[in-house]
């Protein structure tokens, strides 16, 4: 132990202190319940979950390790918890239990949310952040990294972390919904699957994964081993398994001695499916709408040429702020500070085919048009830049096909550094357009871009090249 925080009697702040013999008194106390704990178990026959999560922390297979704990030696969920937080955690997840018996369900579901909650301020995996002076949730990105100098909270504490905030969460959000809140039905199907008849859904919404950014079914294994013991009893059917499916998720996970190129190629062919089924499922007067927030030119692509390779007609793309400021997953990293809402439509079975030349002489005048309302509506950076991305495709899915003159069709996406418009691909010509335009707002009109030196031009252009890629 390093230090004790304590809170202030009667005014803000924080107090430091070296600890002392008493501070390790509890700690010999919740290593002696946590045998009692176990011991009472064994003896029980093991004939419920251990009461302390015993469940396998695999190594995750990306590309980059989002969760590295493992080779530091902690290969049981178990193991990234102190005695301490195991114990209470332990001991929140048996209340919440007794409510199950009083057969008070909605208490017992609020209840377990709070403790799956608690979990995440509760592990070896928190860190104390001394700008501001409390405790950080496990999930500042979407990743498990050993912490060297963890903080642990007082479960009882009025300060951040304590089981009374993790109260006030769950109330603010349940206080939140509307009291007219309609019953809706959840079915657990992988989404390249026809589960629904063709035309039958009015709305078709998505926030896809891309790649391999997130794990999501091993992160959520987090949450799943403490929810399971908690819940299990009530929700048989939603924990039957040991932990969370991972043969079907659509992630790039590297199977084997496979390779990360193998992985994104079958990720690519599975997103394409996910959008077929979509297409099938929408009625042909539905609406359709895909949540993006990555930066990179080869995300768009794969995105882009599954929903429109589907059979869809993009029609706008708005930027939504659904981004915490601040947070860790945005610094450094291919994220925006938006959600780019790519908005789309069924495209009529007899849609004509498009003349090159014609795509590319509306393409300007569009994402001007756009760029100037979204800039009009305080739409600035990044953001700005790939939302003018939704009309500027809207352009080219309209029609079956896009040929020119040689009647060759002209692919969504290509080599961007090949001359022939056949070889480019029309995606190269939509990031050209759009980074021009933003250039000429952040310089001024005409005057700006034009009146300067070839090389003043070529750095601006390098920047927002930059700033796309």
């Amino acid at each position: 132990m390093l230090a004790v925080v304590t809170l202030r009697s009667g005014e803000q702040g924080r107090d430091y202190r070296l600890p002392t013999e008493r501070d390790y008194e509890p700690i010999s106390r919740a290593e002696t319940r946590a045998k009692t704990i176990l011991d009472e178990w064994e003896r029980s026959g093991k004939n419920t979950h251990c009461p302390f999560p015993d469940e396998p922390l695999r190594r995750v297979p990306v590309t980059f390790g989002v969760i590295n704990v493992w080779v530091y030696g902690m290969n049981r969920w178990g193991d990234i918890y102190s005695c301490r937080q195991k114990t209470a955690l332990e001991a929140f997840g048996r209340i919440q239990r007794l409510a199950h018996e009083r057969s008070v369900q909605h208490d017992q579901n609020a209840m377990a949310l709070a403790v799956s909650r608690c979990s995440a301020f509760w592990s070896s995996l928190n860190m104390w952040v001394p700008q501001g002076e409390f405790v950080a949730n496990v999930f500042g990105r979407q990743a498990m990294p050993m912490v060297w100098d963890f903080c642990e909270v007082v479960p009882t504490s009025t300060a951040s972390g304590g089981f009374d905030g993790a109260i006030e969460w769950v109330a603010r959000v349940a206080e939140s919904l509307p009291a007219t809140l309609r019953s809706g039905q959840v079915e657990h199907i992988s989404a390249d699957e026809q589960y629904l008849p063709d035309g039958s859904a009015n709305v078709w919404f998505t926030d896809p994964p891309y790649y391999d950014a997130v794990p999501y079914s091993y992160i959520a294994d987090f949450f799943y081993v403490w929810m399971k013991r908690a819940l299990h009893d009530l929700h048989p059917s939603l924990f039957k398994t040991p932990l969370t499916p991972k043969e079907r998720e659509m992630v790039a996970y590297v199977e084997g001695t496979g390779t990360a190129a193998e992985a994104y190629a079958r990720f690519e062919i599975r997103l394409a499916h996910a959008f077929e089924c979509g297409r099938r499922l929408l009625s042909e007067d539905g609406l359709g709408c895909v949540v993006f927030a990555h930066k990179t030119t080869e995300g768009w692509e794969a995105l882009l040429s599954g929903l429109i390779g589907a059979g869809d007609r993009i029609t706008a793309s708005w930027p939504i702020a659904t981004e915490r400021p601040g947070r860790l997953r945005s610094l450094n990293s291919a994220t925006l500070s938006s959600s780019i809402h790519l908005v789309f439509r069924p495209r009529p079975d007899g849609a004509p085919v498009g003349d090159w030349a014609d795509v590319l002489r509306e393409l300007p005048n569009r994402v001007a048009d756009w760029m100037e309302r979204l800039q009009g509506e305080g739409v600035r950076g990044a953001d700005l830049v790939f939302a003018c991305i939704g009309p500027a495709l809207e352009i080219y899915s309209r029609y079956a096909k896009v040929v020119d003159a040689e009647d060759r069709e002209i692919p969504l996406g290509g080599d961007p550094a090949a001359a022939d418009p056949y070889q480019r691909g029309y995606l190269a010509y939509v990031w050209e357009v759009v980074g021009r335009a933003a250039l000429r707002q952040v310089l001024g009109e005409d005057e700006g871009a034009s009146g300067l030196e070839e090389d003043a031009r070529l750095g601006g252009w390098c920047f927002l090249c930059r700033l796309v890629d």
